[in-house]
């Protein structure tokens, strides 16, 4: 083992295991330990990744308020004091600044985030991760139509368009669908409602058929582990909210075609 420590700076949502996961394997193949810190709000979601030594921290809330310009400036300010404080302990930073600058890198260069981070390791696979979660398909579709940004009703203009695309999916495939509501989400009026923690959110992704709907951290995981995804969103000009490498990828009004669909199912 190479006793040099790498240690890569996080939010610590589940959302943002691409950022970190593939390139701790990367790392760790080579030989190095990899530090993971990131906000200890958001529990562990390393623990299902072996080549990450989880390293949550307290961090304190530097501009008060909870809106996003708040957000945004507490996310860069915490990072850049995690910087120093890694280098004084002798770590080798590798620079993950999730917010603001490299998303407006990101904007500026038209492509999903992840593109634009991993674009010094060519040939890094940002869509894959090592993970010691058991997998299976046990029939479902997990389907998601709210998360901490976005909420779609019954009564949204987006809902006919997600639901037919679900209709089309659960016919060709024979699957059943499972509704995944963010905490404080009523159940779905139709689809059974699933509910949990952070650790069986993890395994329900790790045993599902495929994932559907708007885009949540649930895309990004179930992607890392080689799960078929289709992900829907609501404006194609926010190009860095896409998760990139989709097995379809939609907008409003648009259906799954039959090519789309022969990817999925059971033959």
């Amino acid at each position: 083992m190479n006793d040099e420590i790498h240690a890569i700076l996080q939010t610590g949502r589940l959302g943002d295991l691409w950022f970190t996961v593939p390139l701790a394997d990367r790392l760790a193949s080579l030989g190095h330990q990899v530090e993971v810190w990131y906000d200890e709000i958001y529990g562990d979601p390393f623990v299902y990744f072996p080549s990450v030594i989880a390293r949550p921290a307290k961090l304190a809330r530097v501009v008060p308020g909870s809106g996003r310009a708040a957000r945004l400036a507490n996310a860069a300010a915490q990072q850049l004091l995690l910087y120093a404080r890694l280098r004084r302990l002798g770590r080798r930073v590798v620079w993950n600044q999730v917010y603001p600058f490299r998303l407006l890198a990101a904007y500026r260069s038209k492509q999903p985030y992840p593109y634009s981070w991993y674009r010094r390791y060519p040939g890094l696979d940002f869509r894959r991760a090592h993970s010691t979660l058991p997998l299976a398909d046990d029939g479902t579709i997990l389907y998601f139509a709210a998360s901490a940004s976005l909420r779609i009703g019954a009564a949204s203009p987006f809902a006919p368009w997600l639901e037919a695309n679900l209709e089309l999916l659960e016919t060709r495939t024979g699957y059943r669908v499972l509704y995944v509501p963010p905490p404080g989400e009523p159940d779905h009026p139709r689809f059974p409602t699933w509910r949990g923690d952070l650790d069986a959110y993890q395994r329900l992704i790790a045993r599902c058929g495929l994932v559907f709907g708007i885009s949540t951290s649930a895309h990004v995981l179930a992607q890392l582990l080689g799960k078929p995804v289709v992900a829907c969103y609501a404006d194609r000009r926010r190009i860095v909210d896409t998760i990139g490498g989709e097995t379809a990828k939609l907008y409003p009004g648009e259906l799954l075609d039959a090519a789309a669909l022969a990817r999925f199912g059971r033959d």
